[in-house]
């Protein structure tokens, strides 16, 4: 299990390969490894050859006993799947992976909130080595790239704006006023398209992500906020879901999210900030009437938190 560790620190490591995993998510394989380690009661004596179902057994048993939860027991045997994985692939073992049978624990994918550290680890972890994923096609495994420049940038705007992910695909610089931002939350239902407006403040993130995109991409006018010569907008907004569950699975923090989660988490993020007043700000509203006088409402209320944190 060494080498496996030194791998995933990129020990000998070509630089073309290598990962640039955060502390702690190697910290979290290594204790996954101990976990394993555990289990075994032969453990310093088992041979690759000789590994077999056995093994696989009775670390279900130990991770049973320890009454861990599913999305825990789950990580767990990830973890040793993934080791296997690189015993065979990098090393060269000519046996077949014995955890990629274990059948895993049910977990209810509700909506979560996503720790902020947690989120500047998956930024810091989105590069173009870590975006390599291999798809099982009908004869052959194939390789492919789920790295973008700018997926950090629209998740980002997840976050900063409560948008959903078309949303943040529609996004353009129309729709950034002095103190607050007209999020338009487009929702499809019976084959009609309809438009919802609601406003907030532009935090103090938003203003300084929006000067990044401004000068990355020279923004003006009436362009969009993110990869403006983009037209398939749609094919946007669904990479940056599907690579966000990968880097995610790949950060491993131990719980379940998607980028869904991201405007989960802008909504608590808004709770703390505005308390009761929340639903002022932030409510939808099915016309832009009903947004205009809600907003005179509380345009005190914007001007107030205009350019300050989102953080309570």
């Amino acid at each position: 299990m060494k080498k496996y560790y030194d791998w995933l620190n990129d020990v000998d490591v070509p630089s073309h390969k290598k990962k640039s995993l955060s502390e702690k998510h190697i910290q979290n394989q290594l204790a996954n490894l101990l976990s394993f380690k555990e289990s075994q009661p032969d453990y310093e004596r088992i041979l690759m050859k000789d590994f077999n179902d056995n093994h696989v057994a009775l670390f279900h048993d130990y991770l049973l006993q320890k009454a861990y939860s599913g999305k825990t027991y789950n990580n767990k045997m990830y973890t040793m799947s993934h080791a296997f994985g690189y015993f065979i692939k990098e090393l060269g073992y000519n046996i077949q992976n014995p955890f990629d049978d274990v059948t895993r624990k049910q977990v209810q994918a509700s909506k979560s909130f996503v720790e902020l550290s947690d989120f500047k680890e998956l930024l810091d972890l989105t590069t173009e080595p870590n975006g390599i994923k291999f798809e099982k096609c009908t004869d052959r495994v194939k390789r492919v790239s789920l790295y973008r420049e700018w997926l950090c940038w629209y998740w980002e705007l997840a976050l900063y704006t409560g948008g959903r992910r078309e949303d943040i695909a529609e996004l353009r610089l129309t729709n950034i006023h002095e103190l607050h931002i007209d999020i338009r939350d487009y929702k499809t239902s019976n084959s009609k398209r309809s438009e919802i407006h609601r406003y907030l403040p532009r935090s103090a993130e938003f203003n300084d992500l929006l000067h990044r995109l401004t000068e990355h991409y020279g923004l003006s006018g009436n362009d969009y906020l993110i990869e403006p010569n983009e037209t398939n907008r749609t094919k946007l907004s669904n990479h940056a879901s599907k690579a966000f569950t990968h880097y995610w699975r790949l950060l491993d923090p131990g719980y379940y999210a998607r980028m869904y989660s991201l405007r989960d988490t802008h909504i608590t993020m808004m709770i703390n900030r505005y308390g009761n007043k929340y639903e002022g700000i932030f409510g939808t509203h099915q016309n832009i009437k009903t947004s205009l006088e809600n907003y005179a409402s509380y345009e005190k209320l914007i001007q107030q938190y205009a350019g300050k944190s989102m953080i309570a």
